[in-house]
């Protein structure tokens, strides 16, 4: 069985929640955090979950110039992770030879909150030795599971990642449709203010209304606001009264009238 988004005419899913370093409505945030990770700096990246901590991250690795990104999951490692051997392993063919750290290292780490304190005495060391050129911790809650010493070498560079506007809402729903429109603007709306603005909560209904569409052998050409309001409630799709078209591939196709 194809998924259920081939028959929207998608190759991919359009609503995959995994980190994506297309952020929307973050220009601020990501200016702020290229600028403290060049200047070598420690900085903290905050937010709810679902607000593109993780994705910011992401662009930084990908957009940094002239200098090594090492990001770090910390909720993947294990008690085998060796940091000084995950160091050398970002470095040049070159430097490798000779075991040397990789130069302008800028050091992502990733759900910091969960960090050994082995782990968090390291970075603290080799930042301090030069090893490390700059720092960025993110993580949902406050400092308080960092040293007073890492605390006040942040000070004031702190990027909160703020949720979605509706209007961030709608261009994040286009540039992952590619432009395609599914959702009228209201039900675009409705969606966002059902999300709490959370960009991960977001796909995650537009996904789940198109699966339930697609579940019930029903495709419109746009889902309006009333469509999600039935789905999300349980309830039945209102279909037009007057409809001349007829069943294709297992879809009702129509068009909302004018």
């Amino acid at each position: 069985m194809k998924p259920w988004y081939t028959r929207y005419g998608f190759k991919e899913n359009p609503f995959d929640i995994k980190f994506n370093p297309n952020l929307i409505g973050a220009e601020e945030q990501q200016k702020k955090l290229m600028d403290y990770a060049l200047g070598g700096n420690v900085c903290f990246v905050t937010g709810e979950s679902g607000t593109g901590k993780t994705s910011i991250l992401k662009w930084l690795e990908l957009k940094i110039k002239g200098h090594t990104p090492v990001y770090i999951d910390c909720e993947g490692l294990d008690e085998t992770f060796n940091f000084e051997e995950y160091l050398k392993q970002h470095n040049s063919l070159f430097r490798s030879f000779f075991k040397e750290y990789p130069k302008n290292v800028v050091l992502l780490l990733d759900e910091a909150q969960v960090a050994k304190d082995t782990l968090k005495g390291l970075l603290k060391l080799h930042w301090e030795n030069g090893y490390i050129k700059s720092i960025v911790i993110s993580q949902i809650p406050d400092l308080s599971n960092f040293s007073k010493a890492i605390k006040s070498r942040i000070g004031e560079r702190v990027i909160k990642m703020n949720k979605l506007s509706r209007k961030d809402a709608k261009t994040l729903l286009k540039v992952r449709t590619k432009g395609k429109n599914l959702f009228t603007e209201a039900a675009a709306d409705y969606i966002s203010d059902r999300s709490n603005g959370v960009a991960r909560k977001f796909l995650e209904l537009c996904e789940r209304m198109c699966i339930e569409m697609d579940r019930r052998g029903l495709r419109k050409e746009f889902i309006d606001k009333e469509d999600v309001i039935a789905v999300f409630e349980g309830k039945p799709i209102k279909l037009p009264k007057t409809n001349k078209n007829a069943k294709r591939g297992g879809f009702l196709f129509f068009k909302k009238k004018t």
